[in-house]
């Protein structure tokens, strides 16, 4: 059920795809990915307060082995929440725990997180981190390409810094 419900979101079919997961959910309760999975969905359907539940929930019963997205996810859902001390925890405990490219996302959104609570200047850090990090993958052979809404949205980002007069380049730190 966890996979037919991944496969309906795929196809952009939410309901359906929650369906499926909360009878996973219910076969299953203690795997953790399922709850994952749900706390993803509720954030795509904008149901913030249950998408912190199962992420928090998949965070619980994956303590051994952190996954980094649980924490990035949870961070975004903690951003909408205005919980932003607990939202910036959550984003910088995915960025420590994944160093690749899922981290770049991870970044992008602790940055725009940062910069919708008003922090411009921690904001401006990040985004100078994130630049960085797409740096170094353009010059990493075999490396993915960032996807182009994460590019725009990180161009958005640097023009939001901009026109509050806040400087983006590493030297401007």
């Amino acid at each position: 059920w966890n996979n037919i419900g991944m496969a309906l979101f795929g196809k952009g079919k939410l309901i359906a795809a929650i369906s499926s997961l909360k009878k996973a959910n219910l076969l299953d309760s203690i795997e953790w990915i399922i709850n994952h999975n749900l706390g993803i969905l509720h954030l795509h359907t904008a149901q913030f307060v249950t998408a912190f539940h199962h992420l928090q929930a998949s965070i619980n019963l994956n303590s051994k082995t952190p996954f980094a997205p649980s924490f990035h996810y949870l961070g975004i859902a903690l951003a909408h929440l205005d919980d932003h001390p607990n939202a910036c925890a959550a984003f910088k405990k995915a960025l420590k725990l994944d160093k690749k490219d899922d981290a770049v996302v991870a970044r992008l959104n602790y940055a725009i997180a940062l910069y919708n609570e008003g922090d411009f200047d921690e904001a401006a850090a990040q985004y100078v981190a994130l630049e960085a990090q797409l740096s170094a993958l353009a010059h990493t052979p075999g490396a993915d390409e960032p996807e182009t809404d994460v590019l725009e949205r990180a161009a958005e980002l640097e023009g939001c810094l901009h026109r509050r007069g806040v400087a983006t380049t590493p030297s401007s730190k």
